[in-house]
């Protein structure tokens, strides 16, 4: 059996009014993923999410946290995405999730992506997200993750230069997000989801998850993590 990591991405209410934990903090808590991707703040109103007591709560349960940071594939302002990630520094979280990003790589891909890496490395675990299959070698160099989302099946079978690379170095997603079925061929629901998760370990991608929809809870999380708890291979250091 090929082990590898589970992880956790939610972008619905963390905390409460007051900065307590909301149940679904304490339910991602109880389910103990290695890592755990959520918003830093709340749209409407804005305040802050991932909060003290959420961190030390999820501390407590040895879960790293990533912050969602959007990019708009390099035309939001390098420095307020460069705030966004010193910021996510000082609510003391692990690392970043860097989403919206190009899979192609030219110098300007450098002076943005790059720039970013050498800003934040050994300070910030570096997440991009490509989200697809076509997605250049050269981006490992700006990053310590690398997330290809839906499309982890077909990255695996296309990115022949992958196997310079740990599996820890990469992170696939299935969902019922809209539009993951075209790639994923099937909806998930707990009965798909460890099958999910194993197949992607079988095929060097070290990272999964499988979740209904990125702003809800499954009601088989707990469930799904504890059955795949005994067959990890790697911890949330791995890709360090």
């Amino acid at each position: 059996m090929a082990h590898g990591c589970t992880y956790l991405i939610f972008y619905g209410w963390l905390a409460d009014a007051r900065g307590a934990p909301t149940p679904a903090a304490q339910a991602i808590a109880l389910a103990r993923p290695a890592l755990a991707i959520v918003a830093g703040m709340t749209a409407q109103p804005r305040r802050r999410n991932f909060t003290p007591a959420v961190r030390e709560l999820w501390l407590e349960a040895g879960i790293s946290t990533l912050i969602y940071v959007p990019t708009a594939y390099a035309r939001r302002d390098w420095n307020e995405v460069w705030s966004a990630c010193r910021e996510a520094q000082t609510w003391g979280a692990q690392g970043v999730l860097l989403d919206e990003v190009l899979p192609a790589v030219d110098r300007g891909w450098w002076a943005y992506y790059g720039r970013l890496y050498s800003a934040l490395a050994g300070e910030l675990l570096i997440a991009l997200n490509t989200g697809v299959a076509h997605t250049a070698p050269e981006v490992m160099a700006a990053c310590d993750l690398l997330m290809v989302e839906h499309q982890w099946r077909q990255f695996a079978a296309q990115a022949a230069w992958r196997a310079a690379f740990p599996s820890s170095r990469f992170m696939g997603v299935s969902s019922n997000e809209l539009g993951a079925q075209l790639w994923l061929g099937r909806s998930i629901d707990r009965h798909s989801a460890s099958a999910e998760t194993r197949a992607a370990w079988r095929c060097g991608i070290g990272w999964h998850t499988s979740t209904a929809r990125y702003t809800e809870l499954p009601p088989w999380l707990s469930a799904y993590l504890t059955e795949l708890r005994d067959t990890e291979g790697c911890s949330q250091q791995a890709a360090r």
